[in-house]
């Protein structure tokens, strides 16, 4: 079975559905991680202030830097979906961007990517346009892609 999402074609994977890249919804679905590993997210995705009443009292867990070979393998995968779905027929690893690397849970590495190949007008927007709520707790994604999580088959 395949499925499209943010410019990628995904396989089946036995333990959530699609992969090797997932939403914040379908992690959240499928429960493999927890929600104190949300708290984690938002708090390293700069959502402290949108997420008060959550974070009162939650330590954050410090995380090890993303490695170049695991950042390569994941730039690697969104551009083969660029290319596959036609979007960027010309797009490789060398366009696309680990903006935000948000920690590794439980085998998924939480990211949030940009690419060089989109034209985006320079046109101010809120960021409140772009927030995602899962249990309770506020995402943003402004000026990047969502955040998706890659886990290695």
């Amino acid at each position: 079975m395949q499925k499209f999402f943010a410019g990628v074609i995904t396989e089946k994977n036995s333990e959530i559905g699609d992969g090797p890249l997932y939403t914040l919804e379908e992690i959240y679905e499928a429960q493999v991680i927890q929600r104190r590993d949300f708290l984690n997210i938002a708090y390293y995705n700069g959502d402290i202030e949108r997420n008060k009443k959550e974070m009162k009292n939650f330590e954050p867990e410090p995380f090890e830097d993303l490695s170049e070979e695991i950042s390569l393998k994941i730039r690697e995968c969104v551009a083969e979906g660029y290319r596959n779905d036609g979007t960027a027929p010309e797009a490789t690893s060398e366009n696309i961007f680990i903006k935000k690397y948000l920690g590794y849970y439980n085998g998924y590495y939480a990211v949030r990517y940009l690419n060089n190949l989109s034209i985006r007008p320079d046109v101010i927007t809120d960021p409140e346009d772009y927030i995602e709520k899962i249990d309770g707790i506020k995402f943003c994604y402004w000026q990047t892609s969502k955040i998706y999580f890659w886990k290695e088959n």
